[in-house]
């Protein structure tokens, strides 16, 4: 476990860069599962064959789930991977300090 905490304080990721890519990750997570809710909700909904009128709310929430899944969840890949990649900078500058004297 020491070893694990040493890698983890070397690495660095930054308390508000980790919860900005949480929170987006949650966001992306969330507008999934409305989507899920929301489309079987309206499909259920249009089998009574309502009209338009009836369900244009839940159209419209579904429209905006839809639209707002895929570059909630490209953000938070994005926003993952960058720290990954700047911790991983600076794991490799550590060992790499730690192998020159030897």
């Amino acid at each position: 476990m020491s070893k694990l905490r040493t890698l983890h304080r070397r690495g660095g990721a930054g308390g508000a860069n980790l919860a900005w890519v949480s929170g987006l990750g949650l966001l992306g997570a969330l507008c999934a599962m409305g989507l899920m809710s929301g489309s079987g909700l309206l499909v259920a909904r249009s089998a009574a064959r309502p009209g338009l009128g009836a369900i244009w709310g839940l159209l419209a929430i579904v429209e905006v789930l839809a639209f707002l899944r895929s570059p909630l969840r490209y953000a938070e890949r994005l926003a993952g991977h960058d720290l990954a990649f700047a911790a991983l900078v600076r794991w490799r500058t550590w060992l790499f300090d730690l192998l020159v004297p030897l």
